[in-house]
Parts: C-alpha cells; sequence; structure tokens
C-alpha cells in the first residue's frame, strides 16, 4: 500500500508552512530555550503569558518564582497591571498561573521550565486590536525586559483544538476535542463556543459544520474531577481524501491533519528496547530494521549490572 497524496501535505504543512495562521516558534517541534516568551489571547477574555525559565540546581526559579515554598501562590496584583487594546486600557480581574518542566536532559543540567501566566480581562477583546502589557511591578516583564506583544486573530491557530495530526482513517469515528487548563484559575469555560466548521487547508473551502457537545471525563477518584469543560467536536460524516483543519468560531483553528486511508501502512513502526540500552525500529510490516541507537553509548547511562526495561514510548 502506497502513501496516501494528504500524508505528504501534512508533512509541508507541518513544518514548512502554515496557511491557517501565524504560528510562533513556540509551536514546532523545536524546544524553546530559556527567554523565549510569547503572549497569546485563547478567547475575548483570557489572555495567556508564556515565558521558559531555568534554575540552578541549588535554589528556586530565576525568574516568574510565583510559588512559594509552602506551595502557595505569590502573583503580581491585578491593580498593578492593564492590558493595553488599540487607544483603552482594559483592567485585569483575575490572575492564574501554572507550570511545569519543560525539557530536562540526563547527560547535562539544561533544564526548562514551562510557566505561564493567565489574564481574565474585565472587557472583552474585539478582533483585530493589538495588544500590549502594562507591567506596573515588573514582576511580569522582568523590568522591563520583555515587552508581552500581539494581535487578537479568532481565526489564527488556537492551542485549545486536539486533533490527531497522525490523521483520521476514511469510514471510521472522526472527532476532536477543545479545552484548557488554566492553572489556579481552573479549566477554562468554553460555554457559547459550540459552532465548529471543518475547513479544506489546501483549498480553503469549508466543507462542513456542526455543534460541539460538552463530554466531562468519568473514572478520575480525585476530589476535584478534572475535564468537565471539554467539548467534543464531532466531524465522522466527512470521509473525502484530504489535509484539513478544524476550527472553533471566536476561537481559532487546529494544526493540519489528513483524512485518507493508508497512513497506518506508512507509518507503523515498531519499537524494541533492550535491557543494554539497545534501541531498534523495525518496518512492522516487513520486520526490516529502520534505525537503531545505543543509547548507553550515546546518553552515557550509569547502566545497572541488571539492566534496564521499560517502554520505550
Amino acid at each position: 500500500m502506497t502513501c496516501p497524496r494528504w500524508l505528504a501535505w501534512v508533512w509541508v504543512l507541518l513544518f514548512v508552512d502554515r496557511p491557517v495562521g501565524a504560528v510562533e516558534p513556540w509551536h514546532t517541534v523545536t524546544i524553546p530555550s530559556v527567554g523565549e516568551s510569547r503572549m497569546l489571547v485563547l478567547n475575548p477574555t483570557i489572555v495567556e503569558l508564556s515565558l521558559v525559565t531555568s534554575m540552578k540546581k541549588e535554589g528556586g526559579p530565576a525568574d516568574w518564582d510565583f510559588v512559594g515554598a509552602d506551595g502557595g501562590l505569590r502573583l503580581p496584583p491585578v491593580d498593578s497591571m492593564r492590558l493595553g487594546a488599540n487607544q483603552r486600557e482594559i483592567a485585569i480581574k483575575r490572575v492564574g498561573f501554572k507550570r511545569r518542566v519543560l525539557y530536562a536532559p540526563l547527560g547535562h543540567w539544561d533544564l526548562r521550565i514551562e510557566n505561564h501566566c493567565y489574564l481574565e480581562l474585565a472587557e472583552a477583546l474585539v478582533p483585530g486590536e493589538s495588544l500590549r502589557l502594562d507591567d506596573g511591578t515588573g514582576a511580569l516583564t522582568l523590568g522591563g525586559k520583555i515587552a508581552f506583544k500581539a494581535t487578537y486573530a479568532p481565526d489564527g491557530f488556537t492551542p485549545l483544538l486536539h486533533v490527531n495530526q497522525v490523521g483520521y482513517a476514511q469510514g471510521y469515528a472522526k472527532v476532536a476535542r477543545a479545552g484548557a487548563y488554566l492553572g489556579s484559575l481552573g479549566e477554562l469555560d468554553l460555554a457559547g463556543f459550540d459552532d465548529f466548521y471543518l475547513r479544506d487547508a489546501e483549498k480553503g473551502a469549508i466543507v462542513y459544520r456542526g455543534k460541539a457537545k460538552p463530554v466531562a471525563d468519568s473514572g478520575f477518584g480525585s476530589t476535584v474531577h478534572p475535564y468537565r469543560q471539554v467539548l467534543h467536536l464531532d466531524f465522522t460524516p466527512v470521509d473525502a481524501e484530504g489535509v484539513y483543519v478544524v476550527g472553533i468560531e471566536g476561537l481559532g483553528e487546529s494544526y493540519p491533519f489528513g483524512i485518507g486511508d493508508g497512513y497506518w501502512a506508512c507509518l507503523a513502526r515498531a519499537y524494541a528496547l533492550g535491557t543494554m540500552g539497545h534501541f531498534h525500529c523495525y518496518d512492522a510490516a516487513t520486520g526490516a530494521v529502520q534505525w537503531s541507537k545505543d543509547l548507553n553509548e550515546e546518553y552515557k547511562i550509569r547502566m545497572p549490572i541488571w539492566g534496564i526495561a521499560g517502554s520505550p514510548l
């Protein structure tokens, strides 16, 4: 079975061009460096500020150290900042925060921490407005070293939409999801954003419209149940081969993805990790070795005498 035409287009769209709106380097396969920052509008009243920081082996993060030793937040006060939107200033109602380890290699110290600060606005943004952050304390802009700026473009890329970038098979279910966790602010409320569409990424035409449905995940044993604000976007009726993006009116569009037959044959691989760090990739159909790596040698692993074991993925 040969690779379908749409698969080649997926690789072109992902790594060469972006016809679905401007996408910052933050959203590529390149790991952001320490100091990289961005401002991104998630919806008309939520703006996300992001900064990659680091820390020494001893002590806390060098910048945006907004979490105390007791786990409590110590965020800048809301009355110390404003969001400039063209000729007006918008007050901030609430500030939220989350962070996670973005990159931490074993062989050498290169810890990168992904930080996100969320601003809930007192007024809704208007499409096309140019935004800038006025930070009175300098805590977010590092004393003015960072200029957080953006343009509100609700038809551009949004990280809120989650699709299967490998592709969807013809004749089977096709579902995307929408949602986001805003750290201390909880889940993003997507009430009112239920109109979605499917657009042909090559021709630009909208080929399908539907209604997103809220689906609360179940099975969690925690007291506070997560994923209660997730939307399911079902476009199973679309079966024509091609490259598409899914979008929600007022929020933006997803990464491109393909619909077609045969993509599993192109991508099917089997992986094996030996106890001594020998990592092999096989063609699942023929068993031929595609590539091999000696992880023990490449990463200077402190290998125990009994070896290692586990899933390589």
